[in-house]
């Protein structure tokens, strides 16, 4: 099992990838995410994680499925 700062680390850079790729500024796609630019800083650089509700938002609007985004992968019910 993965630690959780680098799963944030992780996210963090994908979220920064695929902004660059949409040649958004952090101040631009923060405004559309309708958070202070400082949260999306924060969600780049892996010291916190976006709720769920600006997960939704951030893959929206960087045009990317959430599940890739975020790298989820489904668990196992046993």
């Amino acid at each position: 099992m993965q630690e959780a700062g680098a799963i944030r680390k992780r996210h963090g850079a994908a979220i920064q990838r695929y902004r660059e790729h949409r040649e958004l500024s952090r101040k631009e796609l923060a405004g559309i995410v309708g958070v202070h630019v400082s949260a999306l800083t924060q969600w780049e650089k892996g010291v916190t994680s976006p709720s769920d509700v600006h997960r939704i938002a951030l893959a929206e609007h960087l045009r990317v499925p959430v599940a890739v985004l975020f790298n989820l992968e489904p668990v196992a019910v046993a």
